[in-house]
């Protein structure tokens, strides 16, 4: 009966060292695809300011009468 205890007692361990390691891939798995998208959306917005500039001077390039490319 003391070796089932025991037994069980190790199985216990072993799940619960596969839990953390799990948890510490789900974490990581969450960091790595936390900062893809943090940086999606740094360069969406990099385009935005870019497409935004770039209107603006044509307008401006406009309102003078010359153009820009």
């Amino acid at each position: 009966m003391e070796y089932l205890i025991v037994s069980g007692s190790l199985e216990l361990v072993g799940n619960m060292q596969t839990n953390k390691q799990l948890q510490q891939q789900n974490l990581r798995e969450l960091a790595r695809l936390t900062f893809l998208n943090l940086m999606s959306a740094n360069g969406v917005m990099a385009k935005t300011i870019i497409r935004n500039y770039k209107q603006k001077q044509e307008r401006e390039h406009e309102n003078k009468g010359t153009t820009i490319r």
